[in-house]
């Protein structure tokens, strides 16, 4: 049975439990060549929120979200389309397990999400959603999109597939 949390202590067995489902959820050549030093800084970032997925006592899948305009100045030269909006987080990454997709677990990670950002009066999210996992479908389907716009080939999918920028709100 998944169990979804909000993360709110950051220590090293977080950051080595990110990176290694990182590393096997995503084709070799996608992963960051920084890995370590990229999610620890989105972890300790105070501002973000981070949710895990555990089965049992394992760790097989997060959920990373930060305020919408820090990832807009990140982004801006590989979407310079991308406008800064207040009151709205963005989800800089998702990944589980390949042993544990289709059981449910994303959605408990997204609803774990937004119950966290509902206490802070924040109504709405972006992200750039993969489509050929679907991942793109499951938020249309999921939340009120208000935006999709799509990138054919994104940096960050070794321009191999298409993205859906979304945003999207939720009550």
């Amino acid at each position: 049975m998944f169990k979804a949390k909000i993360v709110n202590t950051v220590d090293e067995n977080l950051i080595k439990d990110i990176v290694r489902i990182d590393r096997d959820s995503f084709p070799q050549g996608w992963a960051f060549s920084d890995a370590k030093e990229y999610f620890a800084e989105i972890l300790k970032n105070e501002s973000s929120v981070r949710v895990i997925l555990k089965n049992d006592k394992i760790t097989v899948g997060y959920l990373l979200a930060v305020p919408h305009n820090d990832a807009k100045r990140d982004l801006e030269e590989d979407d310079p389309v991308m406008q800064e909006g207040d009151s709205r987080y963005y989800i800089e990454s998702v990944a589980i397990l390949p042993a544990y997709r289709g059981k449910g677990g994303l959605a408990k990670m997204l609803d774990t999400l937004l119950e966290e950002l509902r206490k802070k009066a924040i109504y709405r999210l972006s992200m750039h959603a993969r489509v050929l996992n679907k991942f793109s479908d499951f938020i249309q389907k999921k939340m009120k999109a208000t935006q999709i716009r799509r990138i054919e080939k994104w940096k960050y999918y070794n321009y191999e597939e298409p993205t859906d920028y979304i945003e999207a709100t939720y009550k």
